[in-house]
């Protein structure tokens, strides 16, 4: 019963984990865009040498998705190349009069692809232009990929966990019964291999990933390098020796074993990205740490209490696991919330966004294992070894445990793909504060548009469709949007939306001049009803 428990799960964090990653969610860039020159829009006397769009941080260059385009969509020739946090492009040739279409695709320090792109002119603006292409992964990347996160992250934390657990916890069963031992060790070569096979599966699918591509570029993938290749050696080696060690008994191998496997998760990441470095590296690397001792060890006690050992040398065992596990969910808590603050350092976020959500699940999940755990320590721990009663329970609720973790497990290798809150300053009175348009698009549904921070510049368009009830309006394809500066005669430039989640759209505008612009939005509500409404954002 309790192994069947713990496999159910094992799948239900798998569910998890595919839920969250075929749902849509907020698209927020991992690097931000800063500036483009020629900006969005602009119109030009001469054609520029080179064309530079500058991010908030370092980024690299993707494999695909990087492409200057004529007005009428054909390739023109370009370098792209990346400098620190600049892209820049260098037509093949001076570029003749008429309109551009530049589209890129580039990686943050955290691995995360960030898309976009921007339209000038040369000249004067061409009568028709295509609309920005935009790069988006392919479902069943994203689907597989997920997989193999997943079962990265349990097979390393299992593997780290189940080490610490026969080297240090399991002593006092494991010298007397050699078979018990032979049980753990077969555990943690299994949990190493996965965490193996996951690490290897990850490094064409994370390349594909960050360049959009599809299935049947893989092999060229595998040729890449980048943190998934360095991750996946990380993996290898220290299951390896952490494998030969455990079989060795030598302890201080072993503890090196676990510090390369552990180390594996940190490489690729959001902590990357946020700093200052030490503190961010160390808690991450200690939060890991910590989970991997509490999973291994609940996983380690099933094993152990199935094998009915000797009464006083289980108390002895489930007795020392329990001591150290208080401690590593103190030390969970205490980095769960110095990896928050550092990393989106808003309290709204947490309900907010898909990133601050995705968190509260974890949080809720790990607060009912600690309770079930509380339990047991204070309330079966003390009796195994005067009841069989006891044991039998502690297996059941170790098993409720395992399942849980199993849960965590999938929601945690969900936060490694999801983009958290892009960190602003706190909010000052003078703070600009979002231009909104409330627009009505045919009689029972409505568009609220919202320009931020409705500046010059580059700014996010928000765009959300709601039918006569308020609820969110699930459409078949996304709706068509366009800003132009009538009054200059600028425009209109289509600039793509991306679907965020039912109802919800988001694009990126660049306003390089001051004035009244105005933004068309086509909405498609049917096979014969497209009607297009109109407004009007001032931009100072």
């Amino acid at each position: 019963m309790t192994a069947q428990l713990a496999r159910r799960g094992l799948l239900a964090g798998l569910v998890a984990w595919l839920f969250l990653v075929l749902t849509p969610a907020p698209v927020q860039a991992h690097a931000n865009l800063v500036e483009t020159d020629p900006a969005d829009g602009q119109v030009v006397a001469t054609a520029p040498e080179t064309i530079t769009a500058r991010f908030d941080e370092p980024v690299s260059l993707a494999a695909a998705g990087n492409q200057l385009f004529d007005a009428q969509g054909d390739p023109v020739d370009a370098e792209f190349v990346v400098r620190d946090d600049a892209l820049e492009i260098t037509p093949g040739e001076e570029l003749g009069d008429g309109t551009y279409v530049l589209s890129w695709r580039v990686i943050s320090a955290d691995s995360h692809p960030v898309t976009g792109g921007i339209t000038f002119s040369v000249g004067a603006p061409s009568e028709n232009v295509v609309t920005v292409p935009v790069v988006q992964a392919e479902r069943e990347v994203t689907l597989l990929k997920g997989i193999a996160e997943f079962v990265r992250y349990a097979g390393v934390l299992l593997f780290a966990g189940l080490a610490v657990f026969v080297a240090v916890l399991a002593t006092p069963v494991t010298r007397r019964d050699d078979a018990l031992r032979g049980r753990l060790l077969r555990g943690t070569l299994i949990a190493g291999l996965a965490a193996v096979v996951g690490a290897i599966a990850l490094v064409p699918l994370t390349a594909l990933w960050e360049s959009g591509e599809g299935l049947s570029a893989a092999a060229s993938a595998f040729t890449r390098s980048g943190p998934a290749v360095a991750a996946a050696s990380l993996v290898a080696l220290g299951v390896a020796i952490g494998w030969f060690a455990l079989r060795l008994r030598h302890a201080p191998l072993t503890g090196g074993a676990i510090g390369l496997t552990l180390g594996s998760l940190i490489i690729v990441g959001h902590t990357r990205s946020y700093g200052p470095f030490w503190l961010v590296l160390a808690a991450d690397l200690l939060h890991v740490a910590a989970a991997a001792t509490w999973i291994g060890g609940v996983i380690g006690l099933l094993i152990v209490l199935r094998s009915r050992p000797r009464t006083t040398d289980a108390a002895e065992t489930v007795s020392r696991f329990s001591s150290l596990a208080a401690w590593a969910v103190l030390l969970l808590g205490l980095t769960a919330a110095a990896l928050y603050w550092r990393i989106a350092g808003s309290i709204e976020g947490l309900w907010e966004t898909a990133y601050g959500r995705l968190v509260l699940a974890k949080l809720a999940a790990t607060v009912i294992v600690a309770a079930i755990g509380g339990w047991n320590r204070r309330t079966l721990v003390p009796r195994v070894e005067q009841s069989k009663d006891a044991a039998r329970t502690l297996r059941r609720t170790l098993a409720a445990e395992a399942a849980l973790l199993a849960v965590v497990v999938g929601l945690t290798s969900a936060l490694v793909g999801a983009a958290p809150p892009v960190s602003t300053p706190s909010a000052a009175a003078d703070e600009p504060e979002p231009t909104a348009l409330v627009l009505d698009v045919g009689e029972d549904a409505t568009a609220e548009i919202r320009v931020t921070p409705g500046e010059r510049g580059v700014n996010a368009v928000e765009v959300a469709l709601t039918d006569a009830d308020g609820q969110p309006l699930d459409l078949e394809e996304a709706p068509q949007l366009s800003v132009a500066l009538e009054a200059s005669d600028i425009g209109p430039f289509d600039r793509p939306l991306s679907s965020t989640r039912p109802g919800r759209y988001e694009a990126t505008a660049d306003f390089p001049l001051s004035g009244t612009w105005t933004l068309r939005l086509s909405v498609r509500l049917s096979q014969f009803e497209a009607p297009v409404v109109s407004g009007e954002v001032e931009i100072p």
